[in-house]
Formats: C-alpha cells, structure tokens, sequence
C-alpha cells in the first residue's frame, strides 16, 4: 500500500483570539473622559428684575422705619408744642380776665362815685341799710368823708326816727375816706360799707372757680 507525506508549509495558526464588540463598548466608555452637564446661559433681565425688586423691597422697609421714626419724633414735638400752646392759652386767658375785671371794677367805681356825687340821696341809702341791721345796737358811730359831713348831720335825726334807731347815733368824719364810703362802728362789731371794699368782695366772688 502506498503511503503518503503531506507538508502544510503554513505556520502554526496563533490562539485564536474571540472579539467581544459589546465589551469594547464598555471599555471605550470607560476610557472615555466624562463631560460636564451642559449649563444654561442665565437670563439678565430676570436677574436684573429680581435685583431691582430685593433693592426696591429693602429701601421700601428701610424708608418705612425711618419714616416710623421720624414720625413718632414729630408727633412728640408735636404733643409738647401743644401742651405748652395749650398752658400759654389758659395763663394768657386768666390774665386777660384778671385785666378785664380791673378794668371793669375800675369804671364801676367810678361810676358808683359819680351817682354818689350827683345823687345826694344814694349817699343816705347806704348809711339807711347799715343803720337798718344796727339799730338795735347801744352805740352806732358814721364815719364819712369830710365833703359829706356836714349833709349827713343834718339828715341823721329824721333817719333815725325813721328807723326807729333805740341807741346813740353819732355821724364823724374820716379824712381816710373817699366820697360815698361809710364805716359802722358799735361796740361789738364793724361793718365796711365802702365802695372799693364791695366792689373788692364781688371780684372776689367772680374769680373764684
């Protein structure tokens, strides 16, 4: 039997290597250098806007506090001013009625002193009413001005017959009084029938509160 020699002249064949694509994938990702997140350009006028609003929200509240402050400042001014305003009006008010009653008493007086002067028979009212209440007295001294004197001497008796005076009446003149006024002295008691003394005692009453 004829026996054959075959000679492959081809180098033995290397390992066979297998070709994995799915893992080259991976291993490309891999390598690969990751790539930062995409940024988005920011929008000025909505920067702009929110900076105008914190700027205009800060300087509201600034301004507010401020405009509080200053307030309450004035209106303390304010409530002292008024306060003061208010005393100077009240003593500007008393003075003026101080004034004016002075002023007032001052022409009653004179007043009273003319009618006195030319009415003989207001001077004898008065010392008929003083009489009247001290008629009943022991001793009753009228003192008068000197200008009156000699007047009231002469109508003293028919007065006091007419008063149905029981004591002694005696009429003296005062060099200390004015026309119109009349002192009564008995022996227990004084009474000042003087113009300026009643007229005295009714401002008195008047500026009483």
């Amino acid at each position: 039997m004829e026996r054959k020699y075959l000679y492959d002249i081809r180098r033995p064949a290397d390992p066979v290597r297998l070709f994995s694509f799915d893992r080259s994938i991976r291993r490309a990702q891999a390598d690969k250098e990751p790539e930062a997140p995409a940024q988005e350009m920011p929008d000025l006028e909505a920067l702009k806007e929110s900076a105008r609003a914190e700027g205009f929200e800060a300087g509201r509240q600034a301004g507010f506090q401020a405009g509080l402050e200053q307030g309450r400042d004035t209106a303390e001014r304010l409530a002292t001013l008024l306060e003061a305003l208010g005393r100077e009006r009240a003593e500007w008010i008393r003075r003026w009625q101080q004034e004016m009653l002075q002023f007032c008493f001052g022409v009653a007086e004179r007043i009273v002193l003319r009618e006195i002067r030319l009415d003989p028979l207001a001077r004898l009212k008065v010392i008929e009413a003083g009489l009247a209440k001290l008629k009943e007295s022991e001793r009753v001294d009228v003192r008068v001005s000197p200008s009156e004197f000699d007047a009231l001497r002469e109508a003293l008796p028919g007065l006091c017959e007419r008063l149905g005076a029981q004591g002694q009446v005696r009429v003296l003149e005062d060099a200390n009084l004015l026309p119109g006024d009349v002192l009564f002295e008995t022996d227990t008691c004084e009474v000042d029938a003087r113009i300026r003394t009643a007229l005295e005692a009714i401002e008195e009453a008047l500026r009483a509160p």
